[in-house]
């Protein structure tokens, strides 16, 4: 795998507020993960069943 295809894993950020793919409930913002040269991260947590799911932010 290279270097690029290394974070395909996750989705970019849109700048809206994701819809948990669980329960449809709007996700809350739960950490910002800023790492200088490597791409920065974005976390929301659904209030309502608890799940994560992570974006590639610039």
């Amino acid at each position: 795998m290279s270097k690029d295809e290394e974070f395909l894993l996750y989705p970019i950020d849109t700048g809206d507020d994701p819809s948990c793919p669980a329960c449809g409930k709007t996700m809350l913002v739960a950490a910002i993960e800023e790492r200088g040269d490597q791409p920065n991260f974005i976390t929301f947590r659904c209030e309502q069943c608890g799940r994560t799911e992570k974006f590639i932010y610039d």
